[in-house]
């Protein structure tokens, strides 16, 4: 089999799409056939989207969309139309590629894998309210255009899935719920062993990651913090991604700006961040799906998050963490951690689920092996 993998992104490197794009692409290797990455498209295509977005923004404070618009879909089609027609492929797959595929013409079966639809990213992330009304309707659109020409679209979470069965009213034969895995190469994923014989330490270890300290909750994050300490559990919280504001420091407070995954000695110090933590925790007040959980769940570490977006898509309550309800403060977040943490059973048990769910379902090869079969059956 003959693979177009398409995106505008470079789909060879890892920090294209958080990496997962470079994970898809390896597992189509794996399970489906020849892969040929018709992107990146060099330059810079979003260019004078972005100078056009500036200026709409210190003239009537309102934006454009350059992610999602024709003038960018007409670039596109003319970079990618050419290798398309040329290429004597059995398939094409467009990761998160609404725009690219927009006015593509051809017979070949194409597939399609995000993690939300565009209804959804409207109607989820604040962001987007601030859109023109010509740009969310163009927006809409041009993702109408992409599904429709899709025969099989997989989405990261159910959540995804049912707006494009809803909102979209496409046949539900033609969409498919496939989890996402952890972006964590198979020799850096630790032996079972190592997660079956971690002892519990005398201090609760929190780890926090993210790039956007607000929107994913760092302030009730640092409040947790504060309040396990306030009963007498000894409790550090580690920041890795983002400087937290000035007011939010404390001496069991360590804070890791940026660790580069593709750097082998900050690689390492990112898997012994979760080797060494007791509890992921992540309020996040919007996610579409997080890789991270799954990243969390290779090192066995249980993840406390909220109950948003296609979080509950990876976390399940008392099988590896718990999703609260997005109203929940710290407090109530000092409750669950303390419950588990105080009870060595039943935290030995959570960190053992939490690995056994990475390895059922979480990672890349679980994604692979059903992908393969989907994209089997519609040639």
């Amino acid at each position: 089999m003959n693979i177009g993998f398409l995106s505008s992104g470079d789909t060879q490197s890892k920090q294209a799409w958080s990496g997962s794009s470079y994970y898809i692409g390896k597992q189509l290797e794996k399970n489906c056939g020849k892969v040929i990455h018709l992107g990146p498209m060099k330059g810079n295509p979003m260019f004078w989207g972005k100078v056009g977005n500036k200026i709409l923004q210190k003239l009537a404070s309102r934006h454009f969309n350059f992610v999602h618009n024709f003038s960018l879909a007409r670039k596109f089609a003319k970079f990618f139309q050419p290798k398309i027609d040329s290429g004597n492929f059995d398939v094409i797959v467009a990761v998160a590629s609404s725009t690219e595929l927009s006015l593509i013409e051809t017979k070949i079966p194409i597939v399609s894998i995000n993690d939300i639809t565009s209804y959804l990213a409207q109607e989820y992330y604040p962001e987007y309210s601030r859109l023109t009304v010509n740009s969310r309707r163009v927006h809409h659109k041009i993702e109408q255009m992409s599904l429709a020409k899709s025969r099989l679209l997989l989405y990261s979470s159910e959540w995804a899935a049912n707006s494009a069965r809803t909102h979209y009213k496409l046949p539900k034969t033609r969409i498919e719920c496939v989890p996402f895995g952890a972006n964590i190469d198979d020799e850096d994923i630790p032996n079972r062993s190592v997660i079956q014989t971690k002892n519990q330490s005398d201090t609760c270890n929190l780890l926090f990651v993210g790039v956007d300290w607000e929107r994913k909750g760092g302030q009730i994050a640092f409040e947790t913090l504060l309040a396990l300490l306030k009963r007498s559990i000894n409790t550090t919280l580690t920041v890795c991604g983002c400087i937290p504001p000035q007011q939010f420091r404390h001496k069991n407070l360590n804070i890791i700006p940026f660790l580069n995954k593709n750097s082998p000695t900050e690689k390492k110090m990112f898997a012994e961040l979760f080797l060494d933590s007791s509890f992921f925790i992540l309020p996040t007040r919007q996610d579409a799906y997080g890789i991270v959980f799954c990243e969390a769940g290779a090192y066995g570490v249980p993840s406390i998050t909220t109950n948003t977006g296609g979080v509950t898509e990876i976390v399940h309550n008392g099988i590896n963490g718990y999703a609260l309800d997005p109203s929940a403060n710290a407090e109530e977040y000092a409750d669950v951690i303390e419950r588990i943490w105080t009870n060595t059973d039943e935290y030995k048990q959570l960190v053992l689920q939490t690995r056994q769910q990475f390895e059922e379902k979480y990672n890349w090869d679980a994604w692979g092996r059903k992908a393969g079969r989907l994209i089997g059956e519609i040639l």
